[in-house]
């Protein structure tokens, strides 16, 4: 919190050169004279709620103040200073003159107060937030000012990943940062697709282009791909197999040769295992259909 000069508190609303309706008059005064009982009791959120709607209906310089010292005490210091600055454009009668030094110097130091932060960003096209609040500084290197206090920094790019860090402010710092983005990896756009034959002079196409012989590992765009494979001497062998992105499929074409008959490769034969005839076992075998 910051420390206020007592008497920089205007303790009567000042009357308008245009006078608002009575009855508007009255709630201005009822609200200021509420913000100043919050005052003696040091709430200060309650007594700038009670200034804030009071200003809403009349603006008096005496309101403006108190809504910077309130302000001031909670902290929230470049707010105060721009409330200061406006009640000296306001305060221009002279009952106002005589405190007029004083609230210069109460908002210089209430200025004084306020943190910069001197922030290296890459990229310089990175939007920062403070406290949620987003600042309107830019570029490579950025100045940033600050209220005092404990402050959570949000810093965010497109095609990066965003980054928090949280700083202690005491008041009046002079403090310097470097934010790095790393950039987030792009999505996969293709899938890989490996094809192998047991004959390497065999052609194998993809989608209906040659791709290669014998063995193939190609990045095709994902989706179902036709997969053929033929060799002189030797049956075409055909299949279709998805392709995801990011994500290998593996294809294995094993060619018969021609005249021969299928049940000859030793790969459709599988034995199953022991049948039980009578009182003698005999070994049974099938033919993989596969």
């Amino acid at each position: 919190m910051l420390g206020v000069v007592p008497n920089a508190l205007a303790q009567q609303p000042q009357p308008q050169p245009q006078q608002q309706p009575a009855g508007d008059q009255a709630e201005a005064r009822r609200l200021f004279e509420e913000g100043l009982g919050f005052v003696d009791s040091e709430d200060w959120t309650q007594a700038l709620d009670r200034f804030t709607r009071s200003r809403a209906i009349v603006e008096r310089p005496s309101t403006v103040l108190n809504i910077a010292t309130a302000l001031s005490r909670l902290g929230r210091a470049r707010e105060s200073v721009r409330e200061f600055e406006h009640y000296l454009t306001i305060a221009t009668s002279p009952a106002d003159r005589a405190g007029r030094e004083q609230v210069r110097a109460l908002m210089e130091t209430t200025r004084a107060s306020i943190a910069r932060l001197t922030l290296t960003v890459s990229p310089g096209t990175a939007a920062v937030a403070v406290d949620g609040e987003l600042s309107q500084v830019g570029g490579d290197v950025r100045e940033i000012l600050v209220d005092p206090g404990h402050r959570v920094f949000v810093v965010r790019a497109a095609e990066h990943t965003d980054q928090t860090f949280e700083l202690d402010l005491p008041p009046g710092a002079r403090i310097s940062h470097t934010i790095t983005l790393a950039r987030v990896a792009a999505a996969p756009t293709t899938g890989t697709l490996s094809v192998t034959s047991n004959v390497s002079t065999a052609v194998i196409s993809i989608d209906g282009e040659e791709a290669g012989r014998g063995s193939v590992s190609r990045e095709v765009p994902p989706g179902r791909r036709r997969i053929d494979v033929r060799a002189e001497d030797y049956l075409p062998f055909t299949e279709q197999v998805d392709v995801l992105a990011g994500r290998t499929a593996t294809v294995r074409a094993d060619l018969v040769e021609e005249g021969g008959s299928v049940f000859s490769s030793p790969v459709f034969w599988v034995i199953t295992g022991a049948v039980v005839v009578g009182a003698g076992v005999t070994v049974g075998v099938v033919v993989a259909t596969q």
